[in-house]
């Protein structure tokens, strides 16, 4: 595995758990609050398919390296 590929991996296995996390946060039945609002239901559907996605390129990208 080349240097640079390494640090990736690091890169993504620091982040893919947070990123797990964010997803299993925003999944839940409760509110989720930001500041002093709650998230309408659609703003939580439209974070979580991005999160997904994100979720999704990396494991992908792990098996490229």
């Amino acid at each position: 595995m080349k240097i640079a590929n390494l640090e990736r991996a690091a890169q993504i296995a620091r982040d893919l758990p947070t990123l797990e996390a964010v997803r299993k946060e925003l999944s839940g039945d409760t509110d989720v609050v930001v500041g002093d609002y709650i998230l309408p239901r659609c703003v939580r559907h439209n974070l979580i398919a991005a999160v997904n996605a994100e979720i999704n390129l990396m494991r992908k990208e792990v098996e490229s390296l």
